[in-house]
């Protein structure tokens, strides 16, 4: 978001600004990804997630201090190309974008790459035992996870024309968490209905305010739905279908025996 709000503002707010943006953006967050993985690797579980929340925060106050580029809190407002104003082009640019991006990742994930990460997920001492590095594999996941970010960046900066260091919080680093423990883990498809429920809910909870202020508090109410979530469903949406598709499965099974 920084890098396009950044170009637009300094170089003009053009087609051929917008594709420099990505491209540039693209390999920032690949490096980014790179030396971000090297350093929370080195560790595991707990200490690893803590190291990356912590260079996220550090690079946060490194945006706040240097406002004379990023505006700190004040944050950069920018314009963007004419036609990119327009909320259902928009739309369906980001649309687009979500279908192309996911094949992307649907092929990497079924990949022989895909297959070792999977593996390494699963029992990472049995990979190294097999012959594989595993360091080197996540590092990979890393600038895939950096890239994939970065362009969901460049649209989210299309979209809201302003960014500030609020984007770099630690609240912007647990959304992706939390759609994927609503929308079931291991899987592409569920962050995707994990954001889905949680913006729709959000907006829902936003319209009844003027029935009550309380609902104007909605992290509140996010906060008792991740508690059931985390308490009754584990595997989130894709694994209450799973469930449901089972049961009907077993279901049908029955029928056709008696």
């Amino acid at each position: 978001m920084y890098i396009t709000g950044i170009l637009f503002r300094q170089v003009g707010a053009t087609y051929p600004v917008l594709l420099l943006a990505i491209v540039v953006s693209v390999v920032f967050a690949s490096i980014c990804g790179y030396l971000m993985g090297r350093l929370s690797f080195r560790s595991a579980g707990m200490v690893a997630t803590m190291i990356t929340l912590a260079l996220g925060e550090i690079v946060r106050n490194a945006a706040d201090r240097w406002r004379t580029v990023t505006g700190g809190t004040d944050g950069l407002n920018f314009t963007v190309p004419r036609a990119l104003m327009d909320r259902i082009t928009l739309y369906f640019i980001a649309l687009g974008a979500l279908v192309v991006i996911f094949i992307l990742l649907y092929k990497f994930v079924r990949s022989p790459v895909g297959r070792v990460l999977q593996s390494i997920r699963e029992n990472e001492q049995r990979s190294i035992f097999l012959g594989y590095d595993t360091m080197n594999y996540k590092l990979i996941a890393m600038q895939v996870s950096g890239i994939t970010a970065a362009l969901a960046g460049v649209l989210s900066a299309l979209a809201t024309r302003f960014i500030n260091t609020d984007n770099l919080g630690i609240a912007t680093t647990m959304q992706p968490l939390l759609y994927t423990l609503l929308g079931g883990e291991g899987t592409l498809i569920g962050p995707i209905i994990g954001a889905a429920v949680v913006n729709l809910f959000q907006s829902f909870l936003l319209g009844l305010k003027s029935v009550s202020p309380i609902f104007e508090k909605w992290p509140i109410f996010f906060g008792s739905l991740y508690v059931v979530v985390v308490l009754f469903m584990p595997e989130g949406v894709i694994g209450i279908y799973r469930r449901v598709r089972e049961l009907i499965a077993k279901r049908s099974r029955s029928l056709k025996e008696i």
